[in-house]
């Protein structure tokens, strides 16, 4: 996507307003102009259709913001645009209280419940049958010990022919930068609803299994199934966590950003699986 011409066209619309590039993900490009998101799809707009419906449905079922998400199609452009949501990004670190954890059991539960959903898309992650061991083995050895990287390469390949649990609608990409927290620190916010869809439930622990210490991750599992009486395993969790950051490791194989984040918490699923 032509980033200048993207710019060109919302400064047409938006004459003499500061217009501020907030990041380019796997979905989209998103910019920010007087305190409204306007992002623009890197492949496909459905994406955004769902997103505005499933915000639309929750919105009147739960307690914390969803945004209000409007579709612009036009014959230059087509984008999602939505007020900024008040709040700041949730960061999990060692200081993360009780009550945001709880929090999150809670959003992830009533989203799990929804039964009425279950017609809805499936999703997974990106199974990549073109790249052969050989190309995950050189990825792998150029970051970890070769002990690790059989370990990982093991674990991958089992991973993805698991069948799993049964199938709940997800957000699907349940991580700090999509939940927002309040002075208090307590959820107030989920964004970015365009990987939601049918999947194991598991799929929604992933980023929380990496980036929470041993006892914020122990809360959240057992308040999670206080709230939805359902189990969840753990080790079903640590397998698609690792499916999901091998693929971006071989997905973006020259974005140095991703491949930190993903190396580093590949790092936390080795130091869990050796506990």
């Amino acid at each position: 996507m032509n980033n200048a011409a993207i710019v060109d066209y919302l400064r047409s619309l938006n004459p003499g307003r500061e217009i501020k590039l907030v990041g380019r993900g796997w979905h989209s490009m998103v910019f920010e102009i007087d305190g409204y998101i306007y992002r623009f799809a890197n492949h496909s707009f459905n994406d955004y259709r769902i997103e505005a419906f499933l915000c639309d449905y929750f919105r009147q079922q739960v307690t914390f913001s969803l945004p209000e998400v409007n579709l612009v199609n036009d014959t230059h452009f087509q984008y999602a645009i939505h007020k900024k949501l008040p709040g700041t990004k949730l960061e999990l670190n060692n200081n993360v209280n009780d009550g945001v954890i709880g929090d999150c059991a809670l959003a992830m539960a009533r989203i799990h419940s929804c039964a009425d959903l279950a017609y809805f898309r499936q999703v997974c992650d990106p199974v990549l049958p073109a790249v052969g061991k050989d190309c995950i083995q050189v990825v792998l050895n150029s970051l970890f010990l070769k002990e690790e990287t059989m370990m990982l390469m093991d674990s991958y390949f089992s991973s993805i022919n698991q069948k799993g649990s049964e199938k709940v609608l997800v957000h699907g990409d349940f991580r700090g930068d999509n939940l927002l927290v309040n002075s208090r620190g307590r959820l107030m916010g989920i964004l970015d609803w365009c990987n939601a869809g049918m999947a194991e439930r598991e799929r929604d622990f992933n980023y929380l299994y990496t980036d929470l210490n041993s006892k914020s991750l122990q809360k959240l599992l057992s308040s999670y199934e206080e709230y939805s009486g359902q189990p969840v395993s753990v080790k079903r969790i640590a397998e698609l966590a690792l499916v999901r950051e091998i693929n971006m490791l071989l997905l973006f194989p020259k974005d140095s950003q991703r491949r930190n984040k993903a190396k580093a918490r590949l790092d936390s699923i080795v130091l869990k699986q050796k506990l």
